[in-house]
């Protein structure tokens, strides 16, 4: 199973996400006969707000800009000593190799992260950040530069480690993880493979993941939300919500508290209470009341909807005293694996009418 697939390539996509082939061709040309590693460009600058905060693994950046029309394009790019900066990583560079981060601005405020390491710089000094806000009409073409705005900031030097990004839905699965008590070798696995199969994280960082797991109680639940959505601003709540469902179904089992960890980081999410029973139902955690199997499983109890778990447990002894084998052993032999079928079918349908039963 792709986890493309699984998470509508969502997370995948983030970081050097393309914004569509018309506008990146468009924002390429216009970059191109306006720029070059030399020069940096002047421009009108656009009023608005700027605010950074570093931690450990790199800087996050916020910024209002009111005044921008709908669906500008921000090209983020870094100088220093009057020349363009150039990346450690491809995820964050143009075609020449230069710092580059390309993000549609859908509303007033928004926000990108900045990984510790990804700048090759020349010393530790202060570094330059250039906004240029651009707009394209909307078939993504015939770019237009509304403005460029500067900021000279202090970002921490270091190595870049691609993993470190990730660390928020490392935390969070390895909470999650250990929410039955136990963190399952299959859970581990299902991990690895989405950060190596999907976030392409290098096999050769594997140890270093493996080390952050160890640290997972250094963050709370609501940490990795915090950080999770600053660092990941445009992934869907829903897409991460699936990707944590998966983890948890990864030992075949899921538990209680596996649920209700995942309604926790719902909430954090800043998703309504109300919504939570259909995402859950979505996502495969609880049974959907209206399933016709649900129903089947109750009429063979005789039980009704809102049935407690005690209702349903004195059901379930009455029906399976009435099939006995006891009660069967001097009838014919069909008669017989009758019985015992009958007493598998009422098995299966106490444990599913217990799992979405009231207390």
């Amino acid at each position: 199973m792709g986890w493309s697939t699984i998470i509508g390539g969502a997370i995948g996509a983030v970081v050097g996400g393309p914004l569509g082939a018309a506008a990146g061709a468009a924002v390429g040309a216009f970059i191109d006969n306006t720029e070059n590693t030399e020069t940096i460009l002047d421009a009108p600058k656009i009023d608005g707000q700027f605010g950074l905060a570093n931690d450990q693994d790199g800087t996050f950046i916020r910024f209002t800009f009111p005044s921008l029309p709908t669906n500008t394009i921000l090209r983020v790019s870094a100088s220093e000593q009057d020349r363009y900066v150039r990346s450690t990583h491809a995820n964050y560079a143009d075609d020449d190799g230069d710092f580059c981060i390309l993000t549609l601005i859908d509303n007033s405020t928004h926000s990108i992260y900045i990984p510790k390491g990804v700048f090759q710089r020349q010393n530790p000094s202060s570094i330059t950040l250039h906004f240029s806000f651009i707009q394209t009409d909307g078939n993504g073409e015939n770019a237009t530069l509304l403005g460029q705005n500067r900021y000279t900031v202090d970002i921490p030097t270091g190595i870049y480690i691609e993993c470190a990004q990730w660390r928020p839905l490392i935390y969070l699965c390895t909470h999650l993880g250990y929410a039955d008590g136990h963190l399952d070798t299959s859970e581990i696995e299902t991990l690895m493979a989405l950060l190596v199969e999907e976030l392409e994280i290098p096999p050769s960082e594997l140890s270093q993941v493996a080390q952050m797991m160890q640290q997972y109680n250094q963050w709370t639940l609501a940490d990795c939300i915090k950080h999770y959505k600053r660092r990941f601003p445009e992934v869907e709540s829903f897409a991460l919500l699936k990707c944590l469902s998966i983890i948890v179904e990864a030992d075949g089992v899921i538990h209680p508290n596996e649920i209700s960890m995942i309604e926790q980081v719902h909430q954090l999410l800043g998703l309504p209470p109300s919504a939570w029973q259909e995402c859950a139902q979505s996502l495969g955690l609880i049974p959907n009341q209206s399933n016709p199997a649900l129903k089947e499983y109750r009429d063979l109890l005789g039980v009704s909807e809102t049935a407690t778990t005690k209702e349903i447990n004195r059901a379930f002894r009455k029906m399976v005293a009435e099939y006995h084998p006891d009660k069967h052993q001097n009838l014919p032999h069909h008669f017989q694996q009758f019985a015992t079928e009958m007493i598998q079918k009422l098995g299966r349908a106490k444990d599913e009418l217990l799992k979405v039963a009231p207390a």
